[in-house]
């Protein structure tokens, strides 16, 4: 036999063994002695032939599944796509194609709401590309909680790990323009403009964030990751003199451009120290 031949014979002999091999697969039970070639726990020569040998405990498949019944077992059990294949097909009640997935929402009077959801109800990232860029923005708020004691340090720069609100304005920015790295399925966008903004009270610092692109969808994420982030930042800063600080109020204020329009969240003005 040349060289060429024995290669081809071997690729062939692989190509056959790995084709056998999921029905062939028998796992070790625990107790089984490993590493023993004496003849009690030797493979069973028709067991390795692919034979459905018979034996103490029934056939040689229903020995290798460690099934005890004198019959033979025809049911494969699936593997790989198969199985997700058969999962699926039950849940969705054995059509998984979308119409039918459509047709039982219509029935029960629902309709799909979210937009990051297939018809089958598996994660997505939005089709965005059919649209066309127009410029957005998004306004977000909160507010970080603390002893009168801190806001007095923060306002006067007696912090000791340095300006807390500059370090914050800071964190805000970068935040903004890394969303779509900490938030799944938002998509990255060339953010065109940030800021951060501030307010001091007696027992809070208030913080809000403004984010605008030219682009195809909104960054009302990216607003409120910038808010939530130089919230944050101030605890961090912070937290050797107050610990019981507490973040709160994260809300999306405003956002405009895009299919959906304008949305504007009513003020409180009396009681909000961001109000114009």
């Amino acid at each position: 036999m040349s060289a060429g031949e024995g290669v081809g014979h071997v690729l062939v002999v692989a190509s056959e063994l790995g084709e056998r091999l999921p029905d062939r697969l028998d796992v070790g039970r625990r107790g089984d002695p490993v590493g023993d070639d004496s003849a009690e726990h030797r493979p069973d020569p028709g067991l390795m032939a692919g034979e459905g040998a018979e034996g103490p405990s029934g056939t040689g498949r229903d020995r290798r599944r460690g099934v005890e019944s004198a019959g033979d077992v025809d049911e494969r059990i699936p593997v790989g796509p198969q199985l997700l294949d058969r999962v699926e097909g039950e849940f969705h009640g054995g059509d998984r194609s979308p119409s039918s997935v459509d047709a039982r929402m219509s029935a029960t009077g629902s309709e799909p709401e979210f937009t990051h959801l297939d018809p089958l109800g598996r994660a997505r990232m939005v089709d965005v590309t059919p649209k066309d860029p127009t410029h957005r923005r998004a306004v977000a708020r909160c507010k970080v909680f603390m002893t009168a004691e801190t806001t007095a340090a923060i306002a006067n720069r007696e912090v000791k790990k340095g300006d807390v609100l500059a370090v914050a304005r800071v964190a805000g920015i970068q935040a903004a323009k890394r969303t779509s790295d900490m938030i799944p399925l938002c998509h990255p966008l060339l953010v065109g403009s940030v800021s951060v903004n501030f307010e001091i009270a007696d027992d809070y610092v208030a913080i809000e964030a403004h984010v605008d692109t030219v682009d195809r969808t909104g960054v009302e994420m990216e607003a409120l990751h910038a808010c939530s982030t130089a919230a944050l930042t101030v605890y961090d800063m912070c937290k050797s003199a107050d610990r019981s600080m507490v973040i709160g109020e994260l809300t999306l204020w405003e956002k405009t451009g895009g299919r959906s329009g304008t949305y504007r969240r009513a003020a409180d003005v009396e009681n909000d120290p961001l109000a114009p």
